[in-house]
């Protein structure tokens, strides 16, 4: 059994923590101060606990699902190494700032006033919350001037297919009116071909009938010199 304290050579009387003299360089974790029997005082180095055991990355324990902002992991006092995002594409690093508080919208950080264009927040990767009034991936657009929902609300969703759908009826009708100008051209040109076709036949039976005569072409030969 170990005392409280202990009768130093020196004649001091040194404290115990945790089976460990106070003049013991690794008492406390080696990161505090023995000031009392089991008692750590003074830790550094962004430890706490009873034997300054505990990592904490700004005062917040490593095993807290917020150290770091939730966004990130303490590998040591104070450090937080911020998580990278697979996306489809690349891996990206979405998160910067001590302790991983900025996230990133559209290549621009939550910390910048120009982020979802003024009109929102950047809560989490390319993800804006948008102010009253405005909509849009980035709060682009001002929904007043916009496709609104039933309820009166805006509805990205619904601007989305709103506009894909204006799109693909002006690319129908546009392609329609092609389709048939073509086709009136090539059915033009038929009867084109067709009406001077007949009239050429027609002037040729006519030439027959008003000169019986055969063409001296068509005279033999001994004719003619006869």
């Amino acid at each position: 059994m170990f005392y409280a304290y202990v009768l130093h050579f020196s004649q001091l009387i040194v404290a115990i923590c945790f089976g460990k003299l106070a003049n013991d360089k690794t008492v406390c974790s080696g990161r505090g101060i023995c000031s009392a029997p089991d008692t750590c005082t003074d830790c550094s180095g962004g430890y706490i606990g009873d034997q300054c055991e505990t990592l904490t990355c700004f005062g917040i324990h490593v095993d807290d699902p917020f150290v770091c902002s939730g966004r990130g992991k303490c590998t040591e006092a104070n450090n937080c190494v911020c998580n990278t995002l697979q996306t489809p594409y690349r891996v990206v690093s979405p998160y910067s700032g001590d302790q991983c508080e900025n996230v990133q919208c559209y290549e621009k950080w939550s910390n910048s006033t120009t982020v979802c264009h003024g009109f929102g927040s950047c809560d989490s990767y390319n993800n804006c919350t948008c102010n009253e009034g405005y909509t849009g991936l980035q709060c682009q657009f001002d929904s007043n001037s916009w496709i609104w929902d039933r309820e009166g609300s805006s509805n990205d969703e619904h601007i989305g297919r709103a506009y894909f759908g204006f799109v693909a009826t002006i690319s129908f009708v546009f392609g329609s009116l092609w389709f048939v100008f073509c086709l009136l051209v090539a059915v033009g040109y038929l009867v084109w071909r067709w009406y001077f076709s007949n009239r050429g036949k027609e002037s040729q039976a006519l030439i027959r009938d008003q000169n019986p005569w055969p063409a001296a072409t068509d005279l033999d030969h001994d004719e003619i010199t006869e």
